[in-house]
């Protein structure tokens, strides 16, 4: 379904830095704040509405009734999210606790959106792709994206990803650009060696469940 600017919603939610301490607090603070400056900046222009729950704001309640809010707008026809939260196997960790990703799932459906509004889901959070497929595929999302395990990426993928979603690229074709194989490695390989007990399990391919060939419009 072809979709228009003011036919479409980008939902944020974003919360990384409550958990950290350290270095890794100071880390996490700035790719919370810089996410949403990319978003914003590249992609601001691009939407009716760019919704935001950072921080506190970013539990799981307040998903919900923002993804609600979101689906049900009038004129809407299609709700993307970025999710930038932590994560593990099976696993979403918001700003106010874990959340099995089949709890989740059941959550949506249990909110009865309107059939196919739910379209992109960019799920940043570590273990992504488990939490996506299929439990996010089966709540109604058209495409996810999402990690294999430990994801170490954001820093040189997200940006390429906005800028590439904006310019009308498949997701395909943007994530061959955006996960690119050498570019991965290094960052796999860098997060394990400032933080061999925090990073030991990175792996940041990403793989896209649903359909791969969507685009922006």
């Amino acid at each position: 379904m072809a979709t228009s600017k003011n036919q479409r919603i980008l939902l944020i939610v974003n919360s990384l830095s409550k958990y950290s301490r350290g270095a890794l607090k100071f880390i996490y603070s700035f790719t919370e704040n810089s996410a949403i400056a990319v978003a914003l900046g590249v992609l601001g222009g691009d939407y009716k509405k760019v919704i935001i729950r950072k921080g506190k704001n970013a539990t799981k309640a307040k998903f919900l009734k923002a993804l609600k809010a979101a689906a049900t707008t009038t004129g809407v026809k299609a709700v993307d999210v970025f999710l930038q939260l932590h994560g593990d196997d099976k696993q979403f960790i918001f700003d106010d606790g874990s959340v099995d990703a089949s709890d989740l799932r059941d959550e949506i459906l249990k909110l009865k959106l309107p059939p196919g509004r739910l379209r992109l889901l960019y799920n940043t959070t570590c273990y992504g792709d488990s939490q996506n497929s299929p439990y996010m595929i089966n709540a109604g999302f058209a495409t996810t994206i999402g990690s294999h395990a430990i994801n170490c990426t954001g820093a040189t993928e997200f940006p390429t990803f906005c800028s590439l979603w904006q310019i009308g690229k498949k997701v395909v074709d943007i994530m061959a650009v955006a996960d690119d194989p050498g570019t991965r490695a290094i960052q796999d390989a860098a997060a394990k060696a400032f933080s061999p007990a925090a990073f030991s399990n990175a792996n940041s391919k990403k793989y896209i469940q649903g359909n791969k060939n969507l685009t922006i419009s």
